[in-house]
């Protein structure tokens, strides 16, 4: 949300400049960056606004399954591996909905145990906040 209106100030700070300092095919091209920063950074301070308004959700669910990836990548000389690590879990409705995890999470879990899950859903996007077993 910080990053969204540093980009903001720079957006309107580069337009200004264009319009009161730069000549010809530069002052066009300052002002439209300018404008495009700044309409980058209104739109990252609105989504992080929105996801801090977002309210917690509970809910006391059972651990369906647990999925990890792991994703090799490199050349001759280095290999960068990374992990995703995703809990699935069945709620009271019969529902089932997949959360990433993070690797204490996932691995202080088991499948079939039963928790309360605190999360947030914003626009159907999940977010794990935090889980007791």
């Amino acid at each position: 949300m910080i990053i969204g209106f540093i980009f903001c100030i720079i957006g309107l700070l580069a337009a200004g400049w264009g319009l009161l300092n730069a000549d010809g095919y530069w002052r066009i091209t300052v002002i439209i960056v300018g404008a495009i920063v700044f309409t980058f950074g209104s739109l990252a301070a609105w989504g992080g606004y929105d996801l801090k308004k977002t309210s917690l959700l509970n809910a006391t669910v059972k651990v369906a399954s647990k999925l990890s990836e792991q994703n090799i990548s490199g050349a001759v000389s280095w290999i960068s591996t990374t992990h995703k690590y995703f809990i699935i879990f069945e709620f009271p409705d019969g529902s089932r909905k997949k959360f990433k995890a993070n690797a204490t999470q996932y691995a202080t879990i088991n499948e079939n145990d039963i928790c309360v899950l605190r999360y947030k859903n914003l626009n159907g996007y999940l977010t794990l906040v935090d889980l007791h077993r």
